[in-house]
């Protein structure tokens, strides 16, 4: 899993922001860090994108599995804002998915999913 710190996200569309290769480099201002492991954070972001999954499943009325985190870039707002692009199954077909989720944390305990997707998919 890698993770990534952008600190001048509005270089980027919202569909850009979840793609490493799309960060900024240091010679357009901004930073890219990636930080190759990042188990302090984990759970953190388990539990950010379940949360994320469980909102698309109730909206959608399926059943997806978080399975795990393929990569996530974050944005310090007022509280920390992750892109998290993580793989699902659903269980009722055993189909596997990529999604992507914008969560907005505050202090480790709040957190709000601001928006997600399936990862190609046109709508949020």
């Amino acid at each position: 899993m890698m993770i990534f710190h952008v600190t001048f996200i509005n270089l980027f569309s919202s569909e850009q922001v979840f793609d490493a290769k799309n960060l900024p480099s240091p010679r357009y201002g901004g930073e890219a860090i990636a930080i190759p492991d990042f188990k302090e954070d984990l759970l953190l972001l388990t539990k950010s994108a379940t949360l994320a999954i469980q909102d698309y499943n109730s909206q959608t009325l399926t059943d997806y599995q978080f399975l795990h985190i393929e990569m996530v870039t974050w944005q310090l707002v007022n509280g920390i804002l992750y892109h998290i692009t993580f793989q699902a199954m659903n269980a009722a077909d055993k189909e596997h998915a990529t999604f992507e989720a914008t969560v907005l944390n505050k202090s480790g305990i709040f957190r709000k999913v601001k928006r997600f997707r399936m990862k190609g998919s046109s709508t949020w």
